[in-house]
C-alpha cells in the first residue's frame, strides 16, 4: 500500500471516529446562544429523536471532503512553491500556503456545506426550525433543496469565512511543520554516517 493509500485511510478512520464530536459541535455552533443547550443535553436530543446513527450524520460528505483536502492542499502549496524564486527559502512555504489552503477549500466546499446542512436537519432553536422546517432523509433532498432555491451559489454558502480561516491559520501550521521537517534532517545522520557506525571498529 502506497503513502497515498494509507493517507486517504487515516482521513477516513479519523472523520469516522470524530464523527459524533464533529456532529454535536456543528448543531452547537449553528444554534449559537440562543440554543441554550450542554453537550449532553444536545446529545440526549440527537439519540432520541434520530437515534445512534444520528451521532454519524453527515458522514459520506464529511468524507468527501476531508479525504482530498489535506492532498489537495499539498499539491497546491507545492506549485506555488515552485513558481517561487528559490532564495525565498522558508518565507515561500509561508507564502504558498495560504494560496494552496484556498485553493483547496474552493474544491472541497460544497462537501462541507452539504455536511452542515445534513447534520443540523431538523434542528430547533425556540420553537423555530435552523433549516427551514426540513427533515432531510437524505443527501440527494439537501442537494435538490439548495439547487432549487439556492442556485450553484447556495453550495458555496459560507466559502468566505471558511477560506478566510484557512489562510490565516495556514501560514502558521506549513511554516512549522517546514521547520520541524528541517531540524529532523539537520540532526538526522546521514545513510552513509549510519553505515559508518555500524562498521566494527579496527583494533
Amino acid at each position: 500500500m502506497c503513502i497515498r493509500d494509507r493517507w486517504y485511510q487515516r482521513r477516513v478512520h479519523g472523520a469516522t471516529v470524530l464523527s459524533p464530536l464533529i456532529v454535536i459541535k456543528t448543531q452547537m455552533e449553528v444554534a449559537g446562544v440562543k440554543g441554550n443547550m450542554t453537550i449532553k443535553e444536545n446529545v440526549s436530543r440527537t439519540l432520541s429523536d434520530i437515534g445512534v446513527r444520528g451521532l454519524w450524520a453527515g458522514l459520506i460528505p464529511s468524507i468527501l471532503k476531508e479525504a482530498p483536502y489535506s492532498g489537495l492542499q499539498l499539491v497546491f502549496i507545492e506549485a506555488v512553491k515552485a513558481m517561487l524564486p528559490s532564495s525565498l527559502g522558508l518565507a515561500s512555504t509561508t507564502i504558498a500556503s495560504p494560496i494552496g489552503s484556498v485553493a483547496a477549500v474552493l474544491l472541497t466546499h460544497p462537501f462541507d456545506n452539504l455536511r452542515v446542512r445534513y447534520q443540523c436537519s431538523g434542528l430547533e432553536v425556540g420553537d423555530k426550525s435552523i433549516i427551514q422546517g426540513k427533515h432531510y432523509r437524505s443527501y440527494w433532498m439537501v442537494i435538490k433543496d439548495i439547487a432549487d432555491k439556492e442556485g450553484f451559489h447556495g453550495f458555496y454558502r459560507g466559502l468566505t469565512a471558511m477560506a478566510l480561516k484557512r489562510a490565516i491559520s495556514a501560514p502558521f501550521i506549513w511554516t512549522l511543520v517546514e521547520l520541524l521537517k528541517r531540524c529532523l534532517l539537520y540532526t538526522s545522520p546521514s545513510p552513509r554516517d549510519r553505515q559508518k557506525s555500524r562498521m566494527p571498529s579496527s583494533a
